[in-house]
């Protein structure tokens, strides 16, 4: 008797993260019950070693005809030992890579010899775009992106490229073109189907409902939704030159910011129903022919009424966006050193420069202290880039200053500085160190 095998596909941002983290801690379980999530071909909780030998991956991982089919070989017959050793019946596979446009036939030819069943979810346009353009600006490799800032530039970019995985009918054509349709186990991504969770959803889908009752998978969200304001800060964030080490944290500091509102979203009710019936065919498509639903309804979710409170995401002001990178950058140096590199990273221009320096001396938070003496500011800051700065400060707050000369100036509590002379009489001797004009 052959050994029945689940091939989950994605697509992606449809709970795909939660099922492998739930697959990957019940192994055991599974095992016990005759289901094998192999090791073979697993990178982290899921098979991205297998499907990206199989040439679906991202591109930097592609391997060459030859290295490609040495792997197959190797992992074809280390998956056949281990289902062998296991005495499983069934053995499920998952990578949301086998998702892209990729010739399927290989994978025919990898599992020829199992009872394949494919098992793909879909969600609905709207909510899907949504929450994949989300996934976009945390990911630390999109560096100074070719789209323009906000979802609907970023829309428009995509569907100019025509994402092939964005095009339900298309996904499952290709897919029963080397599985057969009767072999495909299409699913709607969505709260109200799902329960009690999308793992026990996916159990159930795959016919193995006996072991869904048994097992508690109340993990949650395993990505949660980013804030709009997280967003707005990302959209900015992707455009600067930092290192990748720093992008790591400057996302990090974003997704700590809270969840976002599924009722809000990042796009307005009008697009969002814009995008819902662009697809709706493909939608009673799948209904009728995959779930048999005479109705043709696959979304049960209301549908979004152009007429619904919304406003769009506001983009950070310079200020905003420079404090939270300072808070997301924070390390043993001091904060003036932090905003200085910030101010090089932006690209500040010489107003801004002055901007910056007005902030240091208003806010507390962005300096700690200035000393009585010529060294002036902590950290390490070398003379010339400290009287820059304090030059710019004191030229932002022209306007106060002026007037003031010979008297020691008091500024939110962030130290005491001597005007030697008025601002009026030193513009010329912005950058040229502490003694310039400021202790």
């Amino acid at each position: 008797m052959s050994v029945r095998l689940i091939l989950h596909i994605g697509t992606n941002k449809t709970g795909t993260t939660a099922i492998q983290a739930c697959l990957s801690s019940h192994r055991e379980l599974l095992a016990e019950n005759g289901v094998l999530y192999p090791i073979v071909g697993l990178k982290h909780e899921a098979h991205y070693d297998l499907s990206s030998a199989m040439g679906f991956g991202p591109k930097h991982l592609h391997l060459n005809d030859k290295e490609r089919l040495k792997a197959l070989k190797r992992y074809r017959a280390e998956l056949h030992d281990e289902v062998v050793a296991s005495g499983c019946h069934t053995v499920v596979l998952s990578s949301e890579y086998w998702m892209l446009k990729r010739p399927v036939q290989r994978v025919r030819e990898f599992l020829d010899s199992y009872d394949v069943k494919v098992i793909v979810y879909f969600r609905r346009h709207d909510s899907w775009l949504e929450s994949v353009y989300s996934q976009s600006l945390r990911t630390p490799s999109v560096v100074h992106p070719p789209w323009g800032r906000g979802f609907e530039s970023w829309l428009h970019y995509r569907e100019a490229r025509g994402a092939f995985h964005g095009v339900y009918r298309t996904i499952l054509d290709h897919w029963s073109s080397a599985f057969g349709e009767e072999s495909i186990i299409a699913r709607p991504y969505e709260g109200e189907q799902n329960r009690p969770s999308i793992f026990h959803d996916f159990l159930w889908s795959a016919s193995l409902e006996d072991i869904a009752r048994d097992l508690d998978c109340g993990m949650g969200r395993r990505n949660e939704r980013l804030s709009r304001e997280a967003m707005a800060f990302l959209d900015e964030v992707q455009r600067l030159d930092f290192d990748e080490e720093k992008r790591k944290r400057l996302i990090q500091y974003a997704c700590s910011l809270g969840s976002g509102s599924a009722r809000l979203g990042v796009s307005s009710p009008k697009l969002r129903r814009r995008l819902i019936e662009q697809n709706k065919s493909d939608y009673e498509y799948i209904a009728r022919r995959f779930l048999g639903r005479e109705d043709g309804r696959l979304f049960y979710e209301r549908l979004p009424d152009p007429e619904d409170d919304w406003q769009p995401i506001i983009p950070l002001s310079r200020a905003d966006l420079e404090h939270g990178i300072l808070r997301a950058l924070q390390d043993d140096r001091s904060e003036v050193d932090q905003l200085s590199e910030v101010d090089d990273i932006c690209k500040i221009e010489r107003a801004g420069s002055a901007e910056v320096g007005r902030r240091i001396l208003e806010r507390v938070d962005l300096i700690q202290r200035v000393r009585g003496d010529d060294s002036v500011l902590p950290g390490g800051m070398s003379d010339g880039k400290a009287g820059a700065l304090l030059g710019a400060a004191l030229e932002g707050l022209r306007g106060a200053l002026v007037g003031l000369s010979g008297r020691v100036v008091q500024v939110a509590g962030v130290g005491s500085f001597r005007v030697r002379e008025s601002v009026e009489s030193r513009r010329g001797g912005l950058g040229r160190g502490p003694s310039a004009g400021v202790r």
